[in-house]
C-alpha cells in the first residue's frame, strides 16, 4: 500500500513556531507533531528558519526571512503554492515523445551507436 502524505496544518505550524523560539531541536519538534525530521527541515528551508549572523555572507538560494520562521506566513505560502497549476507530463500515451521511446525500446531505432 503506497504512503500518503498529509501537508502541514496552521495548528503544527504554530506548534513549530512556538517550540523554535523556545530553541526546540527539529528532532523534538518532529517527535511533537508525529512527523519526520526531514519534514520540519524541509519546512524550514522553504519558509525562512532562523535568521543567522547578519554581517556573514548571504547564503544562497532564496533569501531568508528577516523575523525567522512565522506559521501564518508559512501556511499562506503553502496553500498558494498548492493552488499553482503543475507541469504537465511529458511521457503520455499518444505524445510524439511517447511513440519515439516505444519505438526506440523495441529496437526501431539506433540512438548513439555510430554507423563504419
Amino acid at each position: 500500500m503506497p504512503k500518503t502524505y498529509n501537508h502541514l496544518s496552521l495548528e503544527e505550524r504554530a506548534v513549530m513556531q512556538v517550540m523554535l523560539d523556545h530553541d526546540y531541536s527539529l528532532r523534538a519538534i518532529a517527535r511533537k507533531l508525529c512527523r519526520s525530521t526531514s519534514t520540519i527541515s524541509r519546512e524550514l528551508v522553504r519558509s525562512g528558519g532562523a535568521v543567522t549572523d547578519p554581517l556573514a555572507a548571504p547564503a544562497p538560494g532564496r533569501p531568508r526571512t528577516a523575523c525567522g520562521y512565522r506559521c501564518a506566513k508559512a501556511h499562506q505560502r503553502a496553500q498558494r503554492l498548492a493552488r499553482k497549476a503543475r507541469v504537465a507530463c511529458k511521457m503520455v500515451h499518444g505524445n510524439p515523445l511517447w511513440d519515439r521511446v516505444i519505438e526506440t525500446l523495441r529496437g526501431g531505432l539506433r540512438i548513439g551507436i555510430p554507423t563504419a
